[in-house]
Parts: structure tokens; C-alpha cells; sequence
């Protein structure tokens, strides 16, 4: 496995932790509701909103007494008690909505969520406007994972209190699991002004921020969470999860391995602290903690293909056989898995899986440049450049088509043989990622996100022919090539030009590394082209890459249509 594929991976092993990491999240914690400590502040003003206000001299007394006697009674969990004693004053002031108030509180501390709702829903209709049984029932009905009606009371209970803390949280953590993640973060932002010294409304506030992809900020939430309670150890498990997003895994190990130490059975921290060590060379390492966190969380089979891609890097090519084939035995279609047990077997395939390409890509596209150019050596877009040279046109070009295109590196060079006045230069990606980055830096008069067989025999995309198409590191991830040169030759016009690289093939024929890559032969390249009707104008050695200080052997090949 090459440095750009590991790299590639990566991306998608840390785009799959972001997916999972509502498990880190500190919201339930922020929006359960604490055991009464003085159940007698949750009652209405009596001479305002109860019953009992209508009731004269003793009357009055005696069941504000009893009422205080059943608070007394929740406070200290004595629920039983209170429930008996709410139904003997329910039998002599029936519908009075201190008792249902009072009976509510005590079957929501023994979780009889029907009971509750049933008494709380009772109090509502007397009193539309009471907050604390609207808050009961926002909890009720998370209880009962009903989280639209959970939103309603919890945002009811804010138009009476607008200020109210507790309500804010409550709302905000319904919002986050209802993945309304902008307004959940709006929602931490006005708590931060109301409380700014509260740790766990900063983990709150960051673990939205970090949902919304606004990784850097969510850092400084998290830092600060942990500024105000250095033993929050979740604080620490959600801030590596944010560094390493932002590729800082020397920082984020050290903050899993914080953070693990009080929680050594955090699965999303295992695999996140896994991950990490992986892209820091760590190997086996990573595989260790890969397999601690599949022991404590066995249903996450797909995962496996992770531990077999970490034992790979170590050298335990059995180990990493297995866990291939444990991933793939649970979820057959699991591309990674099957493309990464393929070239570790040596089993030449026709093509990499176009989703394993497209998710690969698409997580790689933001870097994607920078890495290719200043860390792989990447001159496949220079040499193509000198080949068009050497080839010496007649004319600038009106129209080419650089197939798998990516972020448009070949494009920058090949625009320099295009017209600049009538020439148009079409770039084609699978990768829809790769396609917004070429877009974004101009690189191409028009793009298409498509996979390349399907683009070249659909004739209705693009131009009907091009007097250039080009493929730079393209067919590293396609073995077979007879369907692309037909495609090619059918798009190319009168005289067209193919100009592509491919790397250099041991076999007579096409293979798949164990790099994921596919290597072609000079022998293939030419028996194909003459099959499909291209005349054979070059076909050079060349480097077109370095894979840390190894060079790669490639060819640049020029055909041109008979």
C-alpha cells in the first residue's frame, strides 16, 4: 500500500468516525432531568393556578399541608408513599392539578413513562402555560424516543420562560438528535452568554459545532471545557475526534489517551485513539486498539476492514486476510474490503469498485494538490505537457477532454496548447469532490461528474468528439482498458490524439498491486491499441511518482486514431 492509497484511506476510516461520533456526544447528560431536590419549588402558586386556591380557611391549609407532605415524601424517593398519598387526596379533590402534578413527578421517577404522561397531559389542559409539566413531558417524550413532539413541548416551555436554562438544554440536545445541528449550536451560544463557566454546556456547544463541520472552533469549545473541569474525560475523547479531523494526530492521541484512562471502555475513543496511531506508522498499535474496541463493540463489523488494513501495514498478512474476510462475511458489498483482500491476495481484478474510487476521492479532494505536488513528487501533468510539445501540433486545440480529471493539475499545463480565444478544455470525474475543487479554481471550461466508460459512450455529454483526451494516473484503478479505448476512439476525431500514463506491469498483461493499483504492460498497451484501430505514436519510460524514496516505473503513451 502506497503512501497516496494510505493517505486515501484515511480519509475515509476518519469520514466513518465522523459519522459515528454522536455516541461522544455529552448531550444526554446536559438534558436529563436531575431527581427532584425540593419537589415543594415544582408547585403552582395555589392562589393563582390550582384548585385548592377555591377552597376556604381549613380546608386550604389542610392540603397545602398534605401537598408539602408529598414533597417531602419525593424528595426523598420515597415514590411509593407519594403515590399512595396522591391517590387518597385524588379521591377527595378530584382533578386538581397540584396531586396530578405531584403524581406525575412520582411515576417519572419510577419510570412508568405512561402513567407520567397521562398525569402531566392532565395538568396541561388545566394549565396550557405551565412550564415544568411541559418540561416533563419534552422528557417523557425522549424517553419514548418521540423527538418532534419532544421539540414542541421543550420550544412551548421556552416561549413562557424564554431564559430558562434548563429548557435551552433540554431543546438543544433534542435539536442535536434530531441532526438540526445549526440551531442546537445557536442554542449552546446564547447558554455560553447565560453561563460561560459551565464545562459541560462547552462540550455541548462543541460537539454541534464539530457536527456542523466547523472543526477548529469546536477545538477551542472543547479546550475550554476542559479549562473549566480538567477531569470532564469525554471533553478529552471529543477534542482527539476533533484534532484528528483536522489531521493534528500527534495532539489527538495524546488527548484519547487522556480521556481513555477514565474511560478505558469509550469505543468511539478506541477507535478514534486506533486511527490516529495508524496515520502516525504505528501499525500494530493501531490494530491492538482496533481489536480492543471490536471486543467491547462486536457489532461493528464493518469496522473490521480498519484491523485488517492496520495489520496489512504491520506485516501480518494473515491477520489482515481474516479481518478482510470477516468484513466482507457480514456485508458482502463492502468495497474497501473486497478491493483491499484483493490485492493482498494478488487477485487481478477488471477495475477497482467505483464507490471505494468515489469515496476515496471525495475525501481526499481538499488536499488532494498538496499532497501529490510537495509530497509524492507528482510530474504526471509536466510530462504530459513535454509530450504535447514533442509532438509539435499545427494548431492550438479547440477541444480536449481530460478523463479522470480530478481537481484539474493536467489542465493547468494543457491549457497552454489550447485556443484561448474558441478552446474549450472538459474535465470528467467520479468524484464529485475532486470536480468542486477543479471547478472552484477555474480549471475547466466545463465539468462532468461521471464515471469515464459511461461518460465516453454516452455521446450526449460533452462534445460528440475532441481532437485531445488525456488520462494522467487515471488507469491505476482500472485493469481492464479495452472498454476505455473503444470509448476514446470513438470520441476522438479524424487524426485525435490519446495521451495517459500507466504504471509498469511485471506480467504481460495487467495486474493489481498490492498497492491497490494496477500496473499495465508495454505489451497490453500496444496489442490493445492496435486492436482498437489507434496507431502507436510513442510509448516512453517514465517516473511518475515517488512512493516515499522509491521511484515508480510507469510509461507515457501517445496513440493517435488511424
Amino acid at each position: 500500500m502506497n503512501r497516496k492509497e494510505r493517505r486515501r484511506l484515511e480519509k475515509e476510516a476518519k469520514k466513518q468516525a465522523k459519522q459515528t461520533a454522536s455516541t461522544n456526544a455529552s448531550g444526554p447528560v446536559a438534558a436529563s432531568r436531575d431527581e427532584p431536590k425540593n419537589v415543594s419549588n415544582l408547585l403552582f402558586d395555589h392562589a393563582m393556578n390550582s384548585a385548592s386556591a377555591q377552597k376556604e380557611g381549613a380546608l386550604t391549609q389542610q392540603l397545602d399541608w398534605e401537598l408539602q407532605q408529598i414533597s417531602d415524601q419525593l424528595n426523598n424517593g420515597f415514590t411509593g408513599d407519594a403515590l399512595k398519598s396522591c391517590q387518597k387526596l385524588d379521591d377527595l379533590y378530584p382533578n386538581n392539578a397540584d396531586i396530578q402534578h405531584l403524581s406525575g413527578i412520582a411515576y417519572f421517577m419510577n419510570q412508568d413513562w405512561v402513567r407520567a404522561t397521562q398525569c402531566f397531559e392532565a395538568v396541561i389542559s388545566q394549565h396550557p402555560n405551565n412550564d415544568q409539566a411541559l418540561n416533563y413531558l419534552g422528557d417523557l417524550a425522549i424517553e419514548k424516543n418521540e423527538l418532534n413532539q419532544a421539540e414542541d413541548y421543550f420550544r412551548r416551555a421556552g416561549k413562557i420562560i424564554p431564559e430558562d436554562q434548563a429548557t435551552l438544554q433540554r431543546l438543544a440536545y433534542v435539536l442535536q438528535r434530531l441532526e438540526k445541528m445549526e440551531e442546537a449550536a445557536k442554542i449552546y451560544r446564547q447558554l455560553i452568554g447565560q453561563d460561560p463557566n459551565s464545562a459541560e454546556i462547552h462540550l455541548n456547544y462543541g460537539y454541534a459545532l464539530f457536527k456542523c463541520d466547523q472543526i477548529s472552533e469546536a477545538v477551542t469549545e472543547y479546550r475550554a471545557a476542559i479549562k473549566l473541569d480538567p477531569n470532564l474525560s469525554l471533553a478529552y475523547i471529543n477534542l482527539g475526534m476533533a484534532l484528528s479531523g483536522l489531521d493534528e494526530d500527534e495532539d489527538a492521541i495524546n488527548a484519547f489517551r487522556h480521556g481513555l484512562d477514565a474511560l478505558p471502555k469509550h469505543v468511539e475513543g478506541l477507535f478514534g485513539l486506533a486511527r490516529c496511531l495508524r496515520a502516525q506508522d504505528e501499525y500494530q498499535k493501531a490494530a491492538d486498539y482496533f481489536q480492543k474496541a471490536l471486543n467491547l463493540a462486536p457489532d461493528r463489523t464493518q469496522v473490521y476492514w480498519e484491523l485488517g488494513y492496520s495489520l496489512e501495514l504491520a506485516g501480518d498478512k494473515a491477520g489482515g486476510q481474516a479481518a478482510y474476510e470477516k468484513c466482507l462475511n457480514h456485508h458482502p458489498d463492502h468495497s474497501v474490503a473486497q478491493h483491499l483482500l484483493d490485492s493482498l491476495m494478488g487477485n487481478t481484478t477488471e477495475t477497482a469498485p467505483q464507490d471505494y474510487i468515489q469515496e476515496l476521492f471525495d475525501d481526499y479532494a481538499d488536499s488532494f494538490d498538496d499532497n501529490l505536488v510537495n509530497e509524492l513528487n507528482y510530474v504526471v501533468p509536466g510530462l504530459l505537457n513535454t509530450e504535447l510539445e514533442t509532438l509539435k501540433l499545427d494548431q492550438p486545440l479547440r477541444s480536449v477532454l481530460d478523463l479522470g480529471g480530478g481537481t484539474g493539475l493536467v489542465a493547468v499545463e494543457i491549457n497552454k496548447h489550447v485556443d484561448s480565444a474558441s478552446g474549450v478544455v472538459h474535465g470528467v470525474d467520479l468524484s464529485s469532490g475532486m470536480i468542486d475543487i477543479a471547478v472552484q479554481n477555474n480549471r475547466y471550461h466545463e465539468t462532468f461528474v461521471s464515471d469515464i466508460g459511461e461518460f465516453l459512450d454516452d455521446v450526449g455529454q460533452g462534445l460528440s468528439q475532441y481532437e485531445l483526451i488525456l488520462a494522467g494516473d487515471v488507469f491505476v484503478y482500472i485493469g481492464n482498458l479495452e472498454q476505455i479505448f473503444n470509448g476514446v476512439y470513438q470520441r476522438l476525431g479524424k487524426n485525435g490524439l490519446f495521451l495517459f500514463t500507466v504504471e509498469q506491469s511485471p506480467s504481460e498483461n495487467y495486474t493489481l498491486q498490492s498497492t491497490g493499483r494496477f500496473a499495465h504492460s508495454k505489451t497490453y498497451v500496444e496489442e490493445l491499441a492496435n486492436k482498437s484501430g489507434f496507431e502507436v505514436l510513442s510509448i516512453r519510460k517514465i517516473i511518475p511518482r515517488k512512493d516515499g524514496d522509491t521511484e515508480i516505473d510507469g510509461y507515457l503513451v501517445s496513440l493517435q486514431k488511424r
